[in-house]
């Protein structure tokens, strides 16, 4: 019965603005980095949380089936448990970049045989040519049939240059992903020099995949 004080768009802008505000969730609830991997020391049940504490989910309740009553705040929880699973994702990390490094120098390796062995036989038929050439000035050709042949020399030569061409631009492109890995493995030993733990800037969600 009483005149409105927002109208209704205003009201529906403020709920989407409300909406996007809202922290990150799991399933519906708030997410909990801990969720399903504390156990209890006594009876080897799951610690569940109250958003605050963990505690063994077999303690308290009209059936009394475990008698630990240990509570552990959840922020020391997440703590510790974020520092220990990040001690083990920079060490995943340095042994992948590692990896790539060790696959990237192999390839610009076989690439480099490959550049190599192409220019020779570029080399070689560069050495076709002037032979033909000289057959002609010998006489042992006529200049139709010349020119027949260094055609079809000049077409190997322009599809081996291309070729080499390509090889050249797959090195290049390796060289800058080998360039990108060992500026990231540089970059990880830094961050683990300065206690990355304290320092990396990780959603909840980020630091829930890492850690499970």
């Amino acid at each position: 019965i009483y005149p409105p004080l927002i109208t209704e768009e205003l009201f529906q802008k403020c709920r989407e603005v409300a909406d996007s505000n809202k922290l990150e969730t799991r399933q519906g609830k708030r997410l909990v980095l801990g969720a399903k991997l504390l156990r209890c020391k006594d009876c080897g049940a799951l610690f569940t949380s109250n958003s605050r504490h963990f505690s063994c989910c077999r303690y308290g309740g009209k059936y009394k089936k475990c008698l630990n009553i240990l509570k552990i705040r959840q922020c020391v929880v997440n703590n510790i448990l974020w520092r220990v699973a990040y001690t083990y994702h920079i060490q995943y990390l340095l042994e992948l970049n590692e990896g790539l490094i060790e696959e990237y120098t192999e390839k610009v390796n076989v690439l480099d045989q490959k550049i190599v062995t192409l220019t020779e036989k570029i080399d070689k038929v560069k050495d076709k040519k002037k032979r033909v050439i000289d057959t002609y000035l010998e006489g042992l050709i006529n200049k139709k049939e010349r020119d027949l042949r260094l055609s079809k020399i000049d077409g190997e030569v322009l599809t081996q240059k291309d070729e080499l061409n390509a090889l050249n631009e797959q090195k290049n492109n390796t060289l800058r992903l080998l360039e990108n890995v060992s500026a990231d493995l540089e970059e990880i030993d830094i961050i683990g020099a300065l206690d990355a733990m304290d320092i990396a800037e990780k959603s909840d969600k980020e630091k829930y995949d890492i850690i499970h």
